[in-house]
């Protein structure tokens, strides 16, 4: 059975966080999947939060992570809390994940290449889902081979768009992949929270 996730806001310096909670998971002898959203690609912080967190004002740290152990981290902070002066500002339980991408190409062989590779990772995805897409298009190019007058020459180029949407350690993992194919045109994940 599939693991529940929680968004944990947790006020305390990051690195704080880290280190209390590996320690939690090592005492414990137990693996337990967690993201830290900045370094996972995963969108969550209001542009308001970054600012206050890039000024000093305040240290909130987003975590995700599963819920059993969510709210065991949670008594344990609050256990420690004369010692450390930490406290879980919100818990919010993560419905679903999801990105989208858009790639461009010039050579319609390798678009059909990396698509049939994506629809396979996509099918060997359990717990995702997602849709593909590709449009044709024209558009200038300047040939700036030779020197002197550069020609506009127009230049068809092909576009591979789509989503992934599903549970979210899967498109956390199928996203990682898309970043293998050496593919940049891909968002940050996004999260559905319960309210």
């Amino acid at each position: 059975m599939k693991k529940a996730f929680i968004e944990m806001v947790v006020d305390c310096p990051f690195i704080l966080l880290k280190g209390f909670l590996r320690g939690l998971i090592t005492c414990r002898d137990v693996e337990v999947i967690y993201f830290f959203p900045k370094r996972d690609g995963i969108e969550l912080e209001t542009f308001k939060e970054s600012l206050k967190e890039w000024l000093g004002i305040e240290s909130h740290v987003h975590l995700l992570i599963e819920e059993d152990f969510g709210d065991y981290l949670e008594r344990a902070l609050n256990k420690n809390y004369d010692r450390l002066k930490v406290s879980v500002i919100s818990k919010k339980k993560v419905k679903e994940a999801f990105f989208d991408f858009s790639f461009v190409f010039f050579d319609e062989k390798v678009l059909k290449s990396v698509k049939e590779d994506i629809e396979k990772e996509l099918k060997g995805c359990e717990d995702c889902r997602g849709e593909l897409s590709i449009k044709e298009g024209y558009e200038p190019v300047v040939d700036d081979v030779g020197g002197g007058v550069s020609p506009l020459i127009t230049g068809k180029r092909y576009y591979l768009e789509g989503y992934v949407r599903g549970y979210l350690p899967d498109v956390v993992d199928f996203r990682n992949q898309l970043h293998d194919f050496a593919l940049k045109d891909i968002s940050k994940i996004k999260l559905m929270l319960e309210e």
